[in-house]
């Protein structure tokens, strides 16, 4: 079984995703593990888990590769899927998900693997999209997010570098190699 992404939560319970077996939780208190899979009534719309995320009230987002977005709340037995679907205009953008944050005001950024990013505004129920012609331009491939005391969001991509947004005003500032300038962020292709 290939791991993917783990992090413990603020409770001390352990999570673990994986390649194709979805979820396995360890609940180290109890020393037992709870794994969730998909294709079960009230279970995980995917099999293969990206991204991890723990939600200000205590669920946990989870991304997949080509199963959306979940939320999950163990103690109700309560998930959302959230799914790209191509004929409704607010929905998440892709099914493949890179990276999770959710800020500090409780918005959800969404990393995709070829449609940049989402935010979700939970309250409302809608996703706004950052890629191709919006104020991150051709960024696609999104990994991971950080939130900065300021509020920022840096963001890292895999084709156009370390990307500094500014929720605000909705701009971006791109931090890329430039082989004449020794200064900038390192070359990605180099290890």
């Amino acid at each position: 079984m290939a791991i993917t992404t783990a992090f413990e939560d603020r409770n001390g319970i352990f999570w673990v995703g994986t390649v194709n077996s979805g979820l396995f939780i360890l609940d180290k208190y109890k020393s037992r593990f709870l794994h969730l899979t998909n294709g079960a009534k009230n279970g995980l719309s995917g099999a293969s888990v990206l991204a991890l995320e723990q939600s200000f009230d205590g669920g946990i987002w989870v991304g997949f590769d080509h199963g959306g977005v979940n939320y999950l709340n163990i103690e109700n037995q309560y998930f959302k899927h959230y799914l790209y679907d191509s004929r409704l205009k607010n929905t998440v953008s892709d099914d493949v998900i890179n990276g999770l944050l959710e800020s500090r005001n409780g918005e959800l950024f969404i990393g995709t693997y070829l449609k940049g990013f989402d935010i979700l505004n939970r309250g409302r129920n809608k996703f706004t999209h950052f890629g191709g012609k919006t104020a991150i331009k051709n960024a696609s491939y999104i990994k991971c997010f950080y939130e900065d005391r300021s509020g920022n969001i840096w963001i890292g991509s895999r084709n156009q570098g370390l990307i500094l947004f500014n929720r605000e005003n909705q701009t971006s500032v791109n931090f890329k190699h430039h082989p004449d300038n020794p200064q900038s962020i390192s070359n990605d292709h180099e290890i």
